[in-house]
């Protein structure tokens, strides 16, 4: 749910993020943040859930 929130609202997101932790970085800064998060995110759910499952 979240994640579609940062895909569909992005600068919204960002700009709340700004206001609440005032980070002096750029827009491409940012967006390569949550998009390696997103991207770790997904490694660890599938290496600690579909893994397990698969194994079994």
């Amino acid at each position: 749910m979240l994640i579609l929130f940062f895909l569909f609202a992005p600068n919204f997101v960002y700009r709340i993020q700004s206001y609440w932790f005032p980070i002096p970085i750029p827009r491409e800064t940012y967006n390569v943040i949550i998009y390696s998060f997103f991207g770790f995110f997904k490694v660890i759910f599938i290496v600690f859930n579909i893994v397990p499952y698969v194994a079994l």
